[in-house]
């Protein structure tokens, strides 16, 4: 899992909330237009955006997510009469953390390239089931908000809210099964007072929380379709009996990110004369090659197509 934290950056608050609410306006109209962080590629097989946490009661969410709905939630407003939730929001306030669960590429594999719709279908839920048990540990553990003077007293809240995306590609168009989870920066304390969300938990245990979904997924998928792994690394397997040569076929993405965190570990060491970067800093350093590497968004390829061309590949 993968968690950004989502600011009003350089372009405005305008630009975020497009950003972002056309990722559900694309899901709930499937017009392939440009807009939202997935919009290269568009499966019409992919559901709307669903809302998702026990903080939805009180925010009146149900079912599938609505590009208004969201918006008005990343301006600190209640979406169902517009009031303020809290204080609003400052130039500076996260208003929401999209912590992303990506498949591993061998269960993307399985998915893209079986003949047998029942097979997808398994794969599919097993996914989602396990985005679901990540989260729900996550809002067990980690929904908290801080009252007092600086925000000393930690208490918990009367839960989360998040609008869940599933998505099927990677940015090269590589099948990756993933799910863009939309965690608002908005809580409401035991006493109802809405605060922010005191997100270093969510910060710090992103590993702990990656793990409960590779775990949960691997349990999922033995139960579903008896498939077998290979050794748990860091959390995280692969299916046992796919080629090596498969999975870096399907991983153009990886292997550009990859190249460019190389890269900018190289010019790191020479501006810091010879010396090795610390763990942190290679962190810094792999997240800024994400960003810099990321290609531009093609047009939207109908399912079909591209789960031929994939197989052809294949």
């Amino acid at each position: 899992m993968r968690v950004t934290t989502l600011k009003v950056g350089k372009a405005g608050l305008a630009a975020l909330i497009d950003y972002y609410a056309g990722l559900a306006h694309d899901q709930l109209r499937r017009d392939g237009a440009s807009r939202g962080p997935v919009d290269y590629y568009l499966d019409p097989n992919e559901p709307p955006g669903r809302w998702w946490g026990q903080g939805c009661g009180a925010m009146e969410l149900a079912g599938g997510v609505h590009p208004e709905q969201l918006a008005a939630l990343l301006e600190a407003r209640h979406p169902g009469h517009g009031g303020r939730l809290g204080r609003g929001f400052g130039a500076k306030s996260a208003r929401a953390f999209d912590a992303t669960f990506s498949a591993p590429k061998s269960a993307s594999l399985l998915w893209a390239l079986s003949p047998d719709p029942w097979v997808r279908a398994e794969v599919l839920a097993a996914h989602h089931i396990a985005v679901v048990a990540a989260l729900d540990w996550l809002q067990h553990h980690g929904a908290l908000t801080r009252r007092g003077t600086n925000g000393i007293e930690q208490v918990d809240t009367q839960g989360l809210v998040a609008a869940l995306f599933r998505q099927h590609t990677s940015r090269t168009a590589d099948p990756q099964l993933h799910t863009h989870a939309v965690i608002i920066a908005k809580v409401q304390d035991p006493t109802g007072k809405w605060l922010s969300l005191d997100a270093r938990f969510l910060k710090r245990q992103q590993r702990s929380i990656s793990w409960l979904y590779a775990g949960a997924l691997r349990s999922e998928l033995s139960a579903r379709l008896s498939v077998s792994w290979g050794p748990v690394v860091e959390g995280h397997a692969e299916i046992d009996g796919l080629p090596q040569d498969l999975l870096k076929l399907f991983s153009q993405r990886t292997e550009q990110v990859e190249a460019k965190t190389a890269e900018l570990i190289a010019a790191w060491v020479d501006e810091h004369d010879g010396a090795e970067p610390d763990a942190l800093t290679i962190y810094r350093l792999e997240r800024a090659a994400v960003r810099t590497s990321r290609p531009g968004k093609d047009k939207a390829v109908e399912a079909d197509i591209l789960r031929a061309e994939w197989r052809e590949r294949a």
